[in-house]
């Protein structure tokens, strides 16, 4: 999978053949080899939103995210890398480290990420989070676990504050604030007539 820009990865039948090859290596030869594909089907089928809550300008300019380590978990568990961009404002700016909510000094989620010009408010888009992201999400530190959304053809429609969302894990949440699709689309560059929406 490809998280990160400067990441390579290889194709499918070179990945496959350079597996298969060393499983063959340690195997008899009449062994049956099944590989489960994993991440690469379904990583970027998702993105995350997160919302800028503070900016703390420095040697290392701190983002914090109104999320963190309890709905991604990789980059402190295995070192995972993503990239991020402001959604309005895409590509370049200062490198910046995009830290989480959480009161822990590893709630890190992306270091020296170019981000152009944050500011409290903002929607930070982190794309290629459909594996594992949502799935080793929890309710550490008391967060709420968050909503799960996806791009579909549908109504456009206003969630209500405080409704429960059922999450694709099954998860009942709920949140403090209303969440305007409408806003939300015009925020991140979508336009009005845009089929491809966001429904619960």
């Amino acid at each position: 999978m490809r998280y990160a820009d400067d990441d390579r990865p290889p194709a499918v039948e070179e990945y496959v053949r350079t597996l298969t090859d060393a499983a063959r290596k340690h195997l008899p030869a009449n062994a049956k080899l099944i590989i489960e594909p994993g991440r690469s089907l379904v990583a970027e089928a998702a993105m995350t939103l997160y919302r800028v809550v503070t900016v703390k300008p420095g040697p290392r300019t701190l983002v914090t995210i109104d999320g963190g380590m309890a709905d991604s978990l990789e980059p402190m568990l295995y070192g995972q890398r993503f990239e991020a961009t402001v959604a309005s404002r895409v590509g370049g700016g200062e490198p910046c480290d995009l830290v989480g909510r959480h009161c822990e000094s590893g709630d890190t989620l992306i270091r020296d990420m170019p981000l152009r010009s944050p500011v409290v408010g903002d929607v930070v888009a982190v794309p290629v989070t459909g594996a594992y992201c949502h799935s080793l999400s929890d309710n550490y530190d008391g967060a709420r676990r968050t909503p799960s959304c996806s791009a579909a053809t549908a109504k456009r429609e206003r969630w209500p504050a405080g409704r429960p969302s059922k999450t694709s894990c099954g998860v009942t949440t709920a949140r403090d604030d209303p969440i305007d699709q409408e806003e939300l689309l015009r925020e991140i560059g979508l336009a009005d007539d845009d089929e491809s929406v966001l429904t619960r």
